[in-house]
């Protein structure tokens, strides 16, 4: 009995034996599994992390070149705009310049218009005297006779009543 009872611890004993085995081989195929999953877990996390910072950096680095793009777009319509803006002043400046020597012109012009006409006015008044004076110095120095009346003609002829000129009537000096 005691050989059977040695049987039989030695029996109970294995299997016990087998099951701590078991056990253990279980536990370490979960522990295994556990750090196999633990670890893709990991790289999954590590995955999604290093994606997410690849669409931050990427996204980050769209709006640094769009913001550069605006920028340098900026730059090129500010100069653009400053040279159009030149180019109209400059326009503005030589037509103000233009006018400004056409109104000079038109002045001068009046101004010669108007000494032409007091120089005219002037040339008037002198040959207008002078010619006065003439005709009072030919008056003083050969009187012509002025008929005070109408007569016929003492030859005889005597159409349009003794009326007329060309050698039928007139004046008789």
């Amino acid at each position: 009995m005691a050989g059977i009872a040695g049987i039989q611890t030695s029996l109970a004993n294995g299997f016990a034996n087998a099951e701590v085995g078991q056990c253990n081989q279980t536990a370490n195929l979960t522990s295994q599994l556990s750090a196999l999953a633990l670890n893709q877990a990991t790289n999954a996390c590590n995955t999604n992390a290093k994606v997410a910072d690849l669409k931050y950096t990427v996204a980050t680095e769209a709006c640094a070149d769009r913001q550069a793009i605006t920028d340098a777009l900026q730059v090129v319509t500010n100069s653009i705009n400053s040279g159009v803006q030149s180019i109209k002043d400059q326009l503005n400046q030589q037509t103000i310049e233009a006018k400004n020597e056409e109104i000079a012109n038109l002045r001068t012009q009046i101004n010669l218009a108007n000494l032409n006409a007091t120089q005219n006015a002037q040339t008037a008044a002198i040959i207008a005297n002078n010619e006065a004076q003439t005709a009072a110095l030919e008056k003083y120095l050969a009187p012509v006779p002025i008929p005070a009346y109408w007569v016929s003609n003492p030859n005889g002829c005597n159409c349009n009543n003794g009326f007329g000129y060309g050698g039928c009537g007139g004046y008789v000096a």
